[in-house]
């Protein structure tokens, strides 16, 4: 890995961590009253993952009905594929919150679902920390 690549590995990760502390601390104000935009939540830290996109067409799928492996229809912003979480886990993908719905094809690599192919293509593939979302 030269120097470039390691820089860039290392601004990718700051920026993911940037993303999800400024979510979390996102406030508006309300009559003089700072109210917290979304809840606190507790993480756990699941990985560096491998992020890429898919759709519901035949050439993402091989069907293109839109319904995932746990039976949903899959919903952009909001459903992705991994291998081995049980579906329903809670994700905070760069600071976004997505359910696990459909299932991937590896471990550490999550597949985030988008509404047309060439969003999927456009978005292409990167990696960036991942952690799960507990109750």
């Amino acid at each position: 890995m030269d120097q470039s690549q390691i820089l860039t590995k290392a601004l990718r990760r700051l920026i993911a961590r940037l993303l999800f502390y400024s979510t979390l601390m996102t406030t508006w104000y309300d009559a003089n009253v700072i109210v917290n935009e979304r809840p606190a939540v507790t993480t756990e830290y699941y990985g560096e993952c491998r992020i890429t996109f898919y759709c519901p067409c035949a050439k993402c799928c091989g069907k293109s009905d839109g319904i995932t492996a746990s039976g949903a229809l899959a919903t952009p912003k909001h459903t992705v594929a991994a291998g081995t979480l049980p579906f329903g886990t809670r994700l905070l993908i760069d600071g976004e919150e997505y359910v696990v719905e459909d299932r991937g094809v590896g471990d550490h690599q999550i597949d985030i679902f988008v509404s047309s192919h060439e969003e999927a293509l456009q978005r292409g593939l990167y990696y960036t920390d991942v952690y799960i979302i507990k109750e």
